[in-house]
């Protein structure tokens, strides 16, 4: 069973047979040190040695007694995540894309731990693949370095917390409208991206029309299939700065279908009530004043 992921590669043409070039997944602290109850910091980087590499995939192993405080994309080579790196049962799984590709040593993401018990604990790589930029996404050969984590119990060491500062907004981008058919045959789907340099994006919401904003993930299946609606995305970043672009509709909607129409109905039917009330009051008015005389 091909993974999801794979299938959006396989969409974009990222995946053809292998070659012997070969890539490094590795963390940057191969030997950290850590106290207990504190978050810790580690980096994933890869080296592409030499290669120009547009797509990577794989999968971060945490032992079972560690703990994943957070997960953090900012300043990764990475500018579309096909799936962002997130974890499911200390499992970091994570796919993405560098359209034009990257060549020599990057940050993928950062991770953050926490320990309840002193000990030795070892972080590990799986599933590892990579893409070249070369036309054919050529299956890159790979190899992987694991980390080792000794935790310590300190009385004395204070207590550790880590903070991004981060006043910008993530970083402006530009939705695509695009039908996924290998996905669902003649379905239009909206495909966004972004980055942000602070404290990482931490998650979008879409809107359609003058319905309310919605969790989404890309590829978001759009609920309106006749595209004559403008789209509004909001990429919100952990820092909590938000940047809002608009996709405009492809298609103008039919007459009774538009917004203004309905307020100018609206309008004329009011003023058509008040008008026709008036004019009872008066006449209720005049016939009044002749009963007096």
């Amino acid at each position: 069973m091909i993974k999801g992921a794979v299938k959006i590669l396989l969409l974009l043409g990222l995946i053809w047979p292998l070659s012997g070039q070969a890539a490094l997944f590795y963390f940057e602290d191969k030997q950290n040190s850590a106290v207990v109850g504190q978050d810790t910091s580690i980096t994933l980087k890869i080296d592409t040695q030499g290669q120009l590499i547009n797509a990577i995939e794989g999968d971060v192993l945490l032992p079972s007694d560690l703990q994943l405080v957070d997960i953090f994309d900012n300043g990764s080579i990475i500018s579309f995540w096909v799936e962002k790196p997130e974890n499911k049962n200390n499992i970091v799984h994570f796919s993405g894309i560098t359209p034009g590709g990257f060549m020599g040593q990057g940050i993928l993401f950062k991770i953050l731990v926490k320990a309840g018990s002193s000990g030795s604990r070892q972080i590990t790589l799986g599933n590892l693949s990579a893409y070249l930029s070369d036309g054919q996404g050529t299956n890159v050969i790979v190899s992987s370095q694991s980390a080792q984590m000794d935790f310590i119990i300190s009385e004395e060491a204070p207590a550790i917390e880590i903070k991004i500062n981060d006043n910008e907004r993530p970083e402006d981008f530009t939705p695509i409208i695009s039908r996924l058919d290998q996905i669902e045959p003649g379905i239009y789907f909206l495909i966004f991206a972004t980055q942000d340099k602070g404290s990482g994006i931490d998650y979008y919401e879409v809107r359609e029309g003058w319905y309310n904003y919605q969790l989404a993930l890309s590829p978001y299946r759009l609920k309106n299939q006749e595209l004559n609606q403008d789209i509004f995305v909001k990429a919100v970043d952990k820092a909590g700065n938000e940047r809002v672009v608009k996709v405009l509709a492809l298609y103008d909607k039919a007459w009774y279908e538009n917004f203004w129409f309905y307020v100018i109905m609206i309008s004329v039917v009011i003023s058509l009530f008040l008008g026709k009330k008036i004019k009872l009051l008066r006449h209720h008015g005049r016939s009044t004043n002749k009963n007096k005389s």
